[in-house]
Order: structure tokens, then C-alpha cells, then sequence
């Protein structure tokens, strides 16, 4: 068989891979690179019983300009299945469609739970080869990395039991969309700083969910909607209001422990404060080329120590995904970091407005 191979990058967003497999299709093509920094500048934090952090943006549900998708119910998978899951998404594969799917990882190699745990969790394939599909997500060393997996498998763990009892989700095709030009005239500078003050401020942008969905106009679509109920049942901070909660999160993990060791404790909210404060860094080098305001990147060093300082926060928190024992002296040291991470970015993004609206 020939190999098909679509593009696809290395994106700066891995902590969720609903989020992270869109972002590494749209990051293979150039003419992403706007809608990538008119995005991803708002964070929200749940605040009730289940912490979570996360952007406010698109993610691979929907609302995303440059890509069009369209669903397969895992029913219809299940009916098809006898005549060839394989020759499905090799057809798919042929027309351009990356497919985002759900395996059963007892089944996947080279995955944390292979043969240890039935779990479900979500796949990402872009081509095929003689050997296999080629597939992205985390391997067993949780390394967000490409694979190769054996097409029996695949079928084998996308048929799972496991994974027919989830009715709920779909298959999701995607296929690049690069071109469409009309939708994307309204990045640009004033937006960007919008979306700023929303973030320095701290408001809360649960009434203006068509502009962190890209939604075509002030109408919300259906993950939009999805997303306005979540926010008016569940408690949420947004923006610069995430710090306090990060800090609350870990004083109460590391209340009762010297040592602290447990793998199981979900450490995602801090690759996201990390990827966050990476992207904040590389949107000054992009408003500098962009506007043409070089002025801009005297702030660049600033931006850079706290994507730095988030980065030692993130590191030494997934010692614990590693089996490894931390101090919680250690540990409690990273919230006199994220002080300082609040109060530098604080003076640094009400510079960087003061400077985009001269």
C-alpha cells in the first residue's frame, strides 16, 4: 500500500489532546498563524470540588476557522465494523480527513494503560503506511510523540467494549480548510488587546463566548452554547484570577504530606499555566512583526521569565507523575513563584496594552 501522510506540527499546546490534536494540524500550515495569537489569551479555573484550569478558546469540538469536520457516531463505527474499520479510515485518510477517534489503550503498545486498565482516550490518526496507522497522542513515558500502530489493533481497540458503550461520542474527521479569508478579517490589534483586559481584569467572559469560540457572528453555535450553560451551573474564575486558585490547589494537596509521591493527582493545570505563559511570550515577537511595533518586544524579557518561572513550577509538580518524592517545603516554594508570575505579568500586559493603543 502507498503511504498517506498529512501534515500535521509540533504544537506549543499539549496538556489536552482535544485541544492539543487541532492545534497540531493547524500549526502545519502558515496562514494559521493569526488565528493561533488572536486566540488562547484567556484562561478559566472551576473552583468547586473539581479543580480544572484550561483555556478559553476553541478546541477540537468546534469553532475552529480552518478546519471543517463532520461525525460518526459510534454506533454507525460499531455497525460498519464486520465490513472494514481499517478500509474506513484509509478512505478517509485518501480524501484529506485527519480522523479523531476513541481506543481502548489495553490494547494500544507503548501506552500507560496497555494491558493493565480498560480506558478509553482519545487518538489522533494522519496517515498510514504499510505497518500501520500513523497516530499521535501520549505514549507510556507520557511523551506527546507520533506511532505507529498495527491497523488489527486499532480495530480491535476502537471496537472495544469500552469504547461502543460511549453512544455519546463521535468520530470526528477533520480536513484542512487553510483559505477562508472572510472569516478570520476580524483578527487583528484590537481584538488581541479585547481579549487582554479581559484576561488582566479578570472578567468574566461568560456573556462574549462568540468571540473566544470564533463563532461567525454574535451567535453562539452549539459548543458555544454547551459552554455558556457549563459556565452558568459551575462555578469559574477567569484570567488573572487563576493564580489564587492554583496556589489554593496546592496548599491543599500538600497539607498533609513532608513527602508527596502520588502519580495519580492531576497535574495538567500546571502544563497549561506553562503553555499559557509560552504563547504569551511568542504573541510579543508576533505583534511586533505584525503591527510593526517593535516597541513591544522591550517587554519580551519579561514575558520570557515568567513562561521560565512557570516552567520550574510545572517541572517540579510532575516529579509526582514520575513516582518521585518532593518536599513539601519544595513544593510550597512554588507559590511564593506564582506571586511573583501575578504581579510581573500584571505590570507587563497592562504595559504591553498601554503600548498597542498608541
Amino acid at each position: 500500500m502507498s503511504v498517506i501522510e498529512l501534515p500535521i506540527g509540533d504544537p506549543i499546546i499539549k496538556s489536552y489532546q482535544f485541544v492539543a490534536f487541532p492545534v497540531a494540524i493547524s500549526s502545519a500550515y502558515d496562514d494559521t498563524e493569526d488565528w493561533f495569537f488572536n486566540n488562547f489569551i484567556q484562561l478559566f479555573c472551576r473552583t468547586d470540588g473539581e479543580f480544572h484550569v484550561n483555556f478559553l478558546a476553541c478546541d477540537i469540538y468546534g469553532e475552529m476557522p480552518f478546519l471543517k469536520k463532520y461525525n460518526l457516531s459510534q454506533s454507525y463505527i460499531a455497525a460498519i465494523y464486520n465490513i472494514g474499520l481499517k478500509e474506513l479510515f484509509i478512505r478517509n485518510l485518501n480524501a484529506g480527513y485527519y480522523i479523531y477517534s476513541f481506543v481502548d489503550e489495553y490494547y494500544i503498545p507503548n501506552r500507560m494503560n496497555y494491558q493493565k486498565n480498560h480506558y478509553a482516550h482519545d487518538i489522533l490518526i494522519y496517515g498510514c503506511c504499510p505497518e500501520g496507522f500513523l497516530t499521535l497522542g501520549y505514549d507510556a513515558s507520557r511523551a506527546f510523540a507520533k506511532q505507529v500502530i498495527d491497523f488489527d489493533i486499532i480495530n480491535t481497540a476502537a471496537a472495544s467494549q469500552s469504547i461502543l458503550a460511549l453512544q455519546k461520542i463521535d468520530n470526528i474527521y477533520y480536513k484542512s480548510e487553510p483559505n477562508i479569508k472572510e472569516r478570520v478579517k476580524k483578527y487583528g490589534r484590537d481584538r488581541i488587546i479585547e481579549m487582554l483586559e479581559d484576561y488582566l481584569y479578570g472578567k468574566n467572559c461568560i456573556d462574549k463566548l462568540f468571540l473566544y469560540h470564533d463563532c461567525y457572528t454574535d451567535s453562539l453555535t452549539d459548543k458555544a452554547k454547551n459552554r455558556y450553560f457549563y459556565f452558568k451551573r459551575v462555578p469559574n474564575v477567569f484570567g488573572i484570577d487563576v493564580y489564587h486558585y492554583l496556589k489554593l490547589y496546592i496548599m491543599n494537596i500538600f497539607s498533609k504530606h513532608e513527602l508527596y509521591n502520588d502519580m495519580s493527582v492531576p497535574m495538567n493545570h500546571f502544563a497549561v499555566l506553562w503553555e499559557h505563559k509560552k504563547i504569551m511570550s511568542e504573541r510579543i515577537l508576533y505583534i511586533s512583526k505584525k503591527f510593526d511595533n517593535p516597541s513591544v518586544e522591550t517587554l519580551y524579557p519579561c514575558f520570557k521569565k515568567i513562561e521560565e518561572q512557570a516552567l520550574i513550577i510545572r517541572n517540579k509538580l510532575f516529579k509526582m507523575q514520575t513516582g518521585q518524592s518532593i518536599t513539601k517545603e519544595s513544593i510550597l516554594s512554588s507559590i511564593q513563584i506564582i506571586d511573583s508570575m501575578c504581579e510581573s505579568e500584571k505590570e507587563a500586559i497592562g504595559e504591553l496594552i498601554k503600548i498597542m493603543n498608541k
